[in-house]
């Protein structure tokens, strides 16, 4: 392509979002410790401990874009942009404990499940910016897999009262048997170039919480 042979400048562009959604059954067990004189500091003071088991249904949908653009000084830009998408259905089982002192809290939970995955890739049509030319038409292709949506988060609460508190935390999210946009690059010239899905990636999220929270 004229518009690529020689290009001085070239941009790369990569997007990524997460949305999910769960729901869940959960079996609770709970154990509240009155206080007592007994001569131990830690006796005196009263707590509510939670151990919640959970089973339940999950969903995690990973959209993506990368492209890139390549460019000479006074000419258009050549662009080639490629979308992912990859959608995880499946069975959650789960178990969250928490306990509760005074004015603090402290929650742990771990939550794990098998998927079945949809997967999509689509490729914009390569174009010369020069000539305009069209060296590759839209092309795309589907796909299925099996992956995992495991999740584990650490939580401290402060209460403000007896139904708000503040909290704060640390989560980390896996999804793995995804499709990543950035390996659907195909620059061959085949005739199936651009047709075909490269899954069976992994995504690892980490990052801090903050929230507000109500029980009733």
């Amino acid at each position: 392509m004229p518009s690529l042979s020689g290009a001085s400048l070239a941009q790369v562009s990569y997007s990524s979002a997460i949305n999910g959604a769960e729901a869940n059954l959960l079996a609770t067990g709970e154990r509240f410790h009155r206080p007592r004189a007994t001569g131990y500091a830690a006796d005196a003071v009263p707590y509510a401990a939670t151990v919640d088991w959970l089973t339940g249904f999950r969903w995690a949908g990973l959209e993506e874009q990368a492209a890139i653009t390549l460019a000479t000084p006074g000419q258009a830009a050549s662009r080639y942009g490629v979308r992912t998408s990859s959608n995880l259905f499946g069975g959650q089982l789960g178990v969250r404990g928490r306990i509760d002192w005074e004015c603090w809290g402290l929650e742990g939970c771990g939550k794990a499940a098998l998927a079945g995955v949809q997967l999509s890739q689509s490729q914009a049509p390569i174009v010369d910016a020069v000539t305009g030319q069209q060296y590759r038409p839209a092309l795309g292709s589907r796909g299925s897999d099996v992956g995992s949506i495991l999740e584990w988060n650490a939580t401290i609460v402060r209460h403000l009262g007896d139904t708000w508190s503040i909290r704060a935390g640390y989560t980390m999210l896996w999804l793995t048997g995804v499709a990543l946009a950035p390996d659907q690059f195909d620059f061959t010239t085949t005739t199936t170039a651009g047709t075909g899905l490269v899954g069976e990636k992994m995504v690892w999220l980490q990052g801090a919480t903050l929230g507000l929270e109500g029980r009733w």
